[in-house]
């Protein structure tokens, strides 16, 4: 239940509407993230693809495409990241 609420919530959202920036990309990855725990996983990795493109260097970022890469039993990917 809580994992739809936050789905609803970043829907609700306008910076999750828009094209990544910087300012914008931990709740684009937050959104990837509950795509992933959805098994939406071609969003999910279209979405998280777009954020790493525009701030490549955060190890979270890394962390959250690793979690959605996990859900997909894609661990040797997954620990690669």
């Amino acid at each position: 239940e809580n994992v739809f609420r936050a789905w609803r919530l970043l829907d609700r959202t306008e910076a999750v509407s828009a094209a990544p920036r910087p300012e914008t990309t931990d709740l684009l990855a937050l959104r990837a993230r509950l795509l992933g725990l959805f098994r939406d996983f071609p969003a999910a990795h279209s979405l998280m693809d777009a954020v790493l493109e525009v701030d490549p260097d955060r190890p979270w970022l890394r962390c959250e495409k690793a979690e959605i890469l996990r859900g997909e039993d894609r661990h040797e990917e997954a620990l690669a990241m």
